[in-house]
């Protein structure tokens, strides 16, 4: 249900041709009607890079090479305010299932600090971007089984540059 209240909000809110950035756990906001939209899909980075690294030792048959490494800072380096102020994309959609992995106490906080700094700081309206959107689907109901299911709950929140 949030997943089509937020695409009709997008769709009533978010004026064509604007330029909107994404995570991989967010829905696309471009569609038939709205092919103007210029969408970018923020550069994955799993979190298990460097928890690899540091339990295998940069075994570079697990971790990859020298070159993979230098490909994943630059994932990481995208998750900075002066890379967010080149780009300046007018707005932004974050989940949660994606930026909970670097905000939530464990150790991918320990080892990503710049990425716990960026969507902390951006969540907090501490960039120069205001949340328009938030919304967290609802918790499945108690005869649910499982209990917990992987995917199911999540936030999604949209930040609009200030003008």
């Amino acid at each position: 249900m949030w997943r089509t209240h937020f695409l009709s909000w997008a769709k009533r809110n978010i004026p064509k041709n604007s330029s909107t950035e994404i995570d991989l756990y967010t829905p696309s906001l471009v569609d038939s009607a709205r092919k103007n939209l210029k969408e970018t899909v923020a550069p994955n980075v799993s979190g298990r890079e460097r928890i690899f690294a540091k339990v295998f030792n940069n075994d570079s048959f697990i971790v990859g090479t020298e070159e993979d490494r230098k490909k994943e800072e630059l994932r990481v380096a995208w998750y900075s305010l002066q890379e967010l102020m080149q780009r300046r994309p007018e707005f932004v959609v974050l989940n949660s299932l994606y930026y909970n992995r670097f905000t939530k106490p464990g150790l991918k906080q320990e080892l990503y600090p710049t990425m716990k700094d960026y969507f902390q700081k951006l969540l907090a309206e501490q960039y120069p971007y205001k949340i328009v959107f938030d919304e967290e689907s609802k918790h499945a109901p108690g005869w649910v089984y499982p209990k917990e299911i992987d995917f199911l709950h999540n936030r999604v929140i949209i930040l609009a540059r200030k003008k």
